[in-house]
């Protein structure tokens, strides 16, 4: 079988897997769908009772629908609000019995690793050529599938995900504008998520503005509009995003709350956060910054436990260690955190890296202070 012959695989039988299976049908490409749960939606159904505050409209995709419609599916009414346990009983049983779907569900499948065939971490060669190879927990033994591609679609439920442990990895050139477009192309809205990219990290008022031609749809953020003195956070919405919700008289009712939602305290915190922002303008010292971090960091590079500096955009920066140094001591990174504490400075260890995001008001000499607290941390492992 070549290549383009082979399915691909999508891990989770939940909203997201099914209707990404129900794409694949529609082009005529083969899925084969991974679900680690007895049935479709196992997660769904953990908080099955729980109405959401979405309605139906929103929670159903209209190529998942075109191919249930070819079933004498009955589509739920577009503006009722459904619980988890109707979505899986109603929408999700549906699809997975679809065909297309149906003969390329495994239930009771973990996926338990995603690799390249015959290629090793350690090599690049050949790499974009060589199909994926997943190992699959099935019917108590072991199973190997090959796939052209893989789309994880597991969520969080059951295990919270580890992106952003190791710690600052910068975006490379063009990725953030590749999203933005990708959304538009398939009018998904972009959420930007500026809690802590915002309020000046990035030398910006919410950081996406460093990337002048994205306009996210959805905008959240929380921590620096206090200065983290107390608890507030919240979402900005674009015209278009709010139009259906307050354009007209009767429409739609905007369901977004919080126990302490615009707490009189937290609001009057961050009025007086803000106002300080700009009357010494505080914002655009993220950005002015990011070099002399970066330059004070980058000499670390040469201790033997050190694998990278990253940094570079806005006011933080990671120092990560070497694998050697991780495989020698698996507490490394707490250690250097530790002795970096006991030399004066305040860092955060992450899975492999330190992560450093220094106080907007810094100058030049807390930078090289930092600098030497971590390479006192550093040589503390020796």
């Amino acid at each position: 079988m070549t290549h383009s012959q082979l399915p691909v695989a999508v891990i989770g039988a939940g909203p997201v897997g099914l209707a990404a299976a129900a794409h694949l049908a529609s082009r005529g490409i083969e899925p084969v769908i991974f679900e680690a749960g007895d049935s479709v939606g196992a997660s769904v159904r953990e908080w099955g009772h729980v109405r959401v505050f979405s309605p139906w409209t929103y929670n159903i995709d209209p190529v998942a629908a075109d191919l249930l419609e070819g079933t004498g599916w009955a589509a739920p009414p577009g503006d009722a609000y459904p619980t988890g346990d109707e979505i899986v009983q109603r929408y999700l049983e549906p699809l997975a019995g679809a065909p297309g779907i149906a003969e390329s569900l495994h239930l009771g499948a973990r996926v338990v690793s995603v690799t390249r065939q015959g290629v090793d971490k350690l090599k690049d060669a050949g790499r974009d050529d060589a199909p994926f190879q997943l190992m699959v927990d099935e019917d108590s033994e072991e199973r190997r599938y090959l796939a052209r591609a893989v789309i994880d679609a597991s969520g969080t439920w059951t295990r919270p995900n580890p992106i952003g442990a190791g710690g600052v990895r910068l975006p490379v050139d063009g990725y953030i504008e590749g999203v933005a477009d990708l959304c538009a192309e398939h009018d998904v809205l972009l959420v930007v998520d500026s809690v802590i990219c915002g309020f000046g990290r990035l030398g910006t008022w919410f950081g996406i503005e460093r990337w002048e031609d994205v306009r996210p749809d959805l905008i959240t953020f929380a921590k620096g509009i206090t200065s983290g003195y107390l608890p507030l956070g919240g979402v900005i919405a674009s015209g278009r995003v709010a139009a259906p919700f307050f354009e007209e008289p009767g429409g739609p009712m905007l369901r977004h709350g919080a126990t302490y939602a615009g707490h009189a305290s937290c609001c009057a915190a961050a009025l007086a956060t803000l106002d300080i922002y700009e009357r010494e303008d505080i914002i655009p010292r993220g950005q002015r910054l990011e070099r002399p971090l970066l330059d004070a960091l980058t000499p670390l590079t040469t201790h033997p436990a050190v694998g990278e500096v990253r940094g570079g955009v806005g006011l933080l920066a990671a120092v990560a260690l070497s694998d050697e140094a991780i495989a020698a001591d698996p507490g490394a990174v707490g250690k250097v955190a530790l002795a970096a504490r006991d030399a004066g400075v305040i860092v955060r260890p992450l899975l492999g890296a330190i992560a450093v995001s220094p106080p907007l008001v810094v100058e030049q000499e807390h930078l090289e202070e930092i600098a030497a607290a971590l390479r006192a941390g550093l040589d503390a492992l020796a």
